[in-house]
């Protein structure tokens, strides 16, 4: 009995102690790393956004699942400074936005967007850029209001069918990555994460970011629902297919990874979107095609601007 409450007072410590280091640690970073964009409340949610330029199209970017706005900062030093707008924000619950009640589905947040949009004056000719989740947003953002929507780039960009045709994930190695979301509160992912980015290290370090990215990972699933694509279900709108690694036949000659070649048919996939599509792969094995090779990215933005020049 002596072990076990031996044991079990270390425990209560240990908790205290990391409640008390998230706490603290929290408080600074919110000092130091302060917001660089502005923030407008929309439905009782305060989103943190980046709105620049002049034109008559702006380009409006989505990040993938966990990320916040800043992971578009390479990509957006590359675009022309004149004759377009640059729009760019935190999903509900990353980075510095608040978090909403609203579950996170592809759904929910694709709403939130064009809230967000209008309330903002954007309200037609973007061309809109996402990344993995931000591209499963943009395909149903682009379903679900096209006349607001002047072309895509898919940015290594979720699938509809993906969950049931890749290769299960590692159970263990999610199980414990989502252990250590939910121990947020006691400060165990600032133990783990390791970014480049000072700034975005302190935003996913909070427990708001992490539940976040917990409530969008669990409900991935709904969000590929949502989509169900038919071929060809965004008419003629112009999309760019940017997708990492190399084509279904080339990947033959080089793997027999069951995930690659799966991956490279899904993306090929993303191509029957629209009757008006093109497709490039990185030759790289990066996922974060935008901040890994942030020139690609622009180049097919500014590629589908000079269509409407």
């Amino acid at each position: 009995m002596n072990l076990i409450k031996k044991v079990a007072t270390l425990v209560l410590v240990l908790i205290i102690a990391g409640f008390i280091y998230q706490t603290v640690t929290t408080h600074i970073d919110k000092k130091r790393y302060l917001p660089s964009g502005q923030f407008i409340n929309v439905e009782g949610v305060n989103f943190h956004y980046q709105l620049s330029g002049q034109g008559q199209y702006t380009v409006v970017f989505d990040s993938g699942m966990g990320d916040s706005q800043r992971v578009w900062r390479k990509v957006k030093a590359l675009l022309p400074k004149k004759g377009i707008r640059v729009f760019s924000y935190d999903r509900a619950g990353l980075g510095y936005s608040d978090r909403s009640a609203n579950d996170r589905t592809s759904e929910n947040m694709t709403v939130e967007l064009k809230q967000l949009l209008d309330a903002v004056g954007v309200t037609d000719s973007i061309i809109l850029v996402g990344h993995s989740l931000g591209g499963l947003n943009a395909q149903l953002f682009a379903k679900n209001y096209p006349q607001m929507v002047a072309g895509l780039v898919l940015v290594d960009s979720a699938h509809e069918g993906q969950s049931e045709r890749l290769p299960p994930a590692n159970q263990l190695q999610s199980t414990v990555f989502k252990m250590g979301m939910r121990a947020a509160p006691i400060g165990i992912p600032r133990l783990y994460l390791s970014l480049n980015d000072k700034t975005e290290q302190a935003l996913k370090s909070t427990t708001k970011h992490q539940y976040t990215l917990l409530a969008e990972s669990n409900s991935f699933s709904v969000s590929q629902e949502s989509i169900s694509f038919e071929p060809q279900a965004l008419g003629d709108i112009p999309i760019y297919v940017i997708s990492r690694n190399s084509s279904v036949e080339q990947l033959k000659e080089q793997t027999s990874s069951k995930y690659r070649l799966e991956w490279a048919k899904l993306q090929n996939e993303l191509l029957a979107l629209s009757r008006n599509s093109e497709q490039v792969f990185t030759g790289q094995k990066y996922h974060s095609i935008h901040l890994r090779q942030p020139e690609l990215v622009a180049e097919k933005i500014k590629k589908l601007l000079a269509i409407y020049r």
